[in-house]
């Protein structure tokens, strides 16, 4: 603080986090379940580093700037063990396959942000005063004071790695009965081992700013607001497909040696074998891409007599997108697409109206101190990401199944119409009741497509359209109400009742289910709080418990049944001693009652993995 008003603070902070986990899942052949399955085991090895430093000035309650900086690494290191069965090679037969899998990712973000808030008022005439006279000022520009101007800076970047992905597929001899595995051998071939490199980044540059200026007239009060948004993302993703193999009669005599041994130098670089590395042209997915959006935006916030609020706002984006194949070996010639059919139809342009409108009656002592009933409409885009505008291959995170980009996905459009009331208590209880409907024009969904023995994949494409409906409470309750010892308690939670319906339309591949619900919405989803705060301020705990209907995760073709997440109850407990005014002790304790992510095809369970109960420990020290 100095004698100017000038107030200079510094901000920093870091971590360290290290997790071990090891998961096991199964994963079952809807039209076969007890002869076509797989065992897969996962040991994951996590390292999380952040880092953030924060400098801002404050001049008075007018003039604030904010200088941040944010710095995340992760890296994962994981290891995995398939045993599977498939059409070809029966359980029963005792004849099976292993797959041997290692994979190493690590990832970095960096984000730099400048963000500034000036407001014209006394103590900005006051510094004006060496220049301009203050009571010339104020006679000049009364009507300009709350006149506030915000805007902000933001570059980030993103490098996301996998230098070492590798695969090995070999042939098993298995007890028929128990399914274990006696001996296994390779079988040879150019792919008898297959490397995979990735390297992905991105660039992201955005920038903006808002201009807002309080009136009063008479009755009325309110406030103009607009402004502008520039977002510029640009990305690189480079994929790198090697195999390693050989079909060299003379290398069966060294095919039943184990891994280590059968790839040592000595026998891979031994020409008796034959061994050679091949590139993957084709498999590769490589591409570039970029986006723009720029937005003007404008709105109204008007309130008469304290009792009713409207607001009415309009928002215009111009959006554009990119994407391109990319070939980084391609020496002979351009590493990137010339043919104009292949470039227009990674091209996409969008330039529309959203508008947004909500009228507010503001109430007192009607159930409550505070009332608000909220009526509300408003129109968005959803956009896909760039990795699904792309016909890249990616990995769904939960299941390890195959995901394919769709060069023609276009965003969707949907329409927000809803109804909120709100009572707010003084004791600062709370409890809130809404219905909202949505309509979807081109909803983005992904549709099972067709792929090869033992691998499920799907693709990302616009369905024709998708409504759905639905009511939500929530509430926060301090049960001091029912008894004086129980006042460092509270209850509190929110739940949610949905219906829904998507009409699949013509771009899905030979959907079972023309009409069915949004894949990964729940009919119901609960979750539910009780917490603690000690009165001295030193503990704080909460005990969560959420759950969820069964949603849809995959869709099914050809007659297939539709595959289904089953319900997962989560219980959580976290708490929280505050050591001195620097030190901070957290303990976690997670999903409490052990329950499994289960997916379910018809009656038949074709994936389950155990999540176990996982307790983490951390310690943070503040400045």
């Amino acid at each position: 603080m100095f004698d100017s008003g000038l107030e200079i603070g510094l901000l920093g902070g870091a971590s360290y986090d290290h997790q071990f986990d090891t998961r096991e899942s199964i994963e079952r052949e809807y039209s076969n379940p007890e002869e076509v399955f797989g065992v897969r085991t996962r040991s994951t090895r996590t390292v999380d580093l952040t880092g953030n430093l924060g400098l801002g000035a404050r001049f008075g309650d007018e003039q604030r700037l904010e200088l941040t900086s944010l710095w995340l690494r992760n890296t994962e290191d994981q290891a995995s063990l398939r045993d599977f069965f498939t059409d070809n090679r029966n359980f029963s037969d005792g004849q099976g396959w292993r797959h041997y899998g290692i994979r190493y990712e690590e990832r970095e973000l960096w984000v730099n942000q400048a963000h500034g808030r000036h407001q014209w008022g006394p103590e900005s005439r006051h510094l004006l005063d060496s220049w301009l006279p203050a009571s010339a000022l104020d006679e000049a520009l009364p009507w300009l004071d709350g006149l506030r101007f915000e805007w902000y800076l933001s570059d980030s970047r993103v490098d996301n790695q996998l230098p070492g992905e590798t695969g090995v597929t070999a042939l098993t001899e298995n007890d028929p009965v128990s399914g274990a595995v006696l001996s296994s051998s390779v079988q040879l071939a150019q792919s008898l081992v297959n490397y995979r490199f990735t390297d992905l980044e991105d660039q992201v540059d955005s920038r903006g700013w808002q201009l807002s200026w309080p009136f009063l007239a008479g009755d009325f009060r309110g406030e103009l607001a607009g402004g502008w948004d520039y977002v510029r993302k640009a990305r690189e993703y480079e994929q790198l497909d090697f195999q390693l193999g050989t079909t060299d009669p003379d290398a069966a005599e060294i095919a039943h040696l184990p891994l280590d041994a059968l790839l040592a130098d000595e026998r891979i670089l031994d020409p008796r074998y034959g061994f050679a590395v091949i590139a993957s042209p084709t498999t590769a997915r490589s591409y570039l891409a970029a986006l723009t959006t720029e937005a003007w935006f404008a709105q109204v916030d008007v309130t008469w007599r304290d009792r009713w609020r409207l607001v009415v706002g309009a928002r215009r984006e111009q959006y554009i997108q990119a994407t391109v194949p990319y070939a980084p070996l391609e020496y002979r010639g351009p590493k990137t697409s010339t043919d104009p059919e292949v470039l227009a139809r990674g091209v996409f342009a969008d330039d529309d109206w959203y508008p947004a409108v909500s009228l507010v009656y503001l109430g007192q002592d009607f159930w409550a101190e505070t009332f608000q009933l909220r009526l509300g409409y408003s129109e968005t885009a959803v956009r896909p990401d760039l990795r699904e505008v792309s016909d890249a291959s990616f990995r769904d995170p939960v299941t390890d199944h195959l995901v394919f980009g769709n060069p023609d996905v276009v965003p969707s459009r949907v329409k927000n119409y809803d109804l909120r009331a709100e009572w707010f208590f003084d004791s600062g209880d709370s409890f809130t009741a809404s219905l909202f409907y949505k309509e979807i024009e081109d909803p983005i969904e992904f549709f099972q497509v067709p792929a090869g023995e033992a691998v499920f994949a799907s693709r990302i494409v616009n369905a024709d359209s998708a409504e759905l409906a639905g009511v939500e409470i929530e509430w926060l309750w301090n049960l001091g109400r029912l008894h004086t010892w129980l006042d460092p308690f509270f209850f509190a939670g929110n739940l949610t009742l949905l219906d829904h319906e998507l009409v699949a339309g013509a771009a899905a591949d030979a959907p079972t289910s023309p009409k069915r619900g949004l894949a990964g919405a729940s009919d119901y989803v609960a979750n539910v709080q009780l917490g603690f705060d000690s009165p001295d301020g030193r503990h704080a705990a909460t005990l969560v418990y959420n759950v969820f209907d069964e949603r849809l995760y995959i869709a099914g073709r050809l007659g297939t049944p539709d595959t289904y997440e089953e319900p997962f109850h989560s219980l959580d407990l976290n708490y929280f001693f505050y050591w001195g005014e620097h030190l901070i002790l957290n303990a976690k304790l997670r999903n409490l009652l052990d329950d499994s992510v289960t997916l379910r095809q018809g009656g038949v369970e074709v994936y389950d993995e155990e999540r176990g109960i996982e307790g983490v420990l951390s310690l943070q020290w503040r400045l």
